[in-house]
């Protein structure tokens, strides 16, 4: 937010919360298309999520997408997050519940690859469960169940810094 501020102060246009569809790195200026629109832009930031390497295919060897799943239950007795089995598994108070993410160590393949983020999966759901009723008091019922897909480093390292591609595109 205080580099986001001090950019505008300084004359920057920002364009936040829009998927950027295309970038033209042949053209003299730089040039992208976010959904319907194309413009010209000064530099573009773009934060690694799964669909990075529609944009840069040369990244399919360091961005690795992995689909995470959670569930949310009602009550719990959680006053603040918790990480737990390696950092495996993650809960949090939510909503008047509790939410807790992970176990893909449920999945033989770790959930790495997956792309559909609309299914959630008996084994990693069983295991947020089972966690959640052993580790925390007071949970009841199962209020939702999801699934979404992440970009992780090949290393797992933060991926920051300027595109191989082009220097007016960060990737962070």
């Amino acid at each position: 937010a205080a580099l986001a501020a001090r950019a505008t102060a300084a004359g920057a246009t920002l364009v936040t919360d829009r998927i950027v569809r295309a970038i033209c790195h042949a053209c003299t200026d730089l040039r992208c298309r976010i959904d319907r629109d194309e413009g010209r832009a000064d530099a573009v930031v773009l934060a690694a999520e799964a669909g990075l390497t529609n944009l840069y295919p040369g990244l399919a060897d360091t961005i690795t997408v992995v689909r995470e799943q959670a569930v949310l239950l009602d009550g719990g007795t959680l006053t603040g997050p918790l990480r737990a089995t390696f950092g495996w598994v993650a809960a949090r108070p939510w909503d008047g519940g509790t939410f807790v993410t992970g176990a893909r160590f449920a999945s033989p393949h770790l959930e790495i690859g997956e792309l559909d983020d609309a299914t959630t999966t008996a084994p990693v759901q069983q295991r947020l469960e089972a966690f959640a009723r052993r580790h925390i008091p007071g949970v009841g019922a199962v209020r939702a169940r999801w699934s979404w897909l992440t970009a992780h480093g090949c290393d797992g390292l933060p991926i920051v810094g300027p595109s191989p591609d082009d220097p007016r595109v960060v990737l962070c």
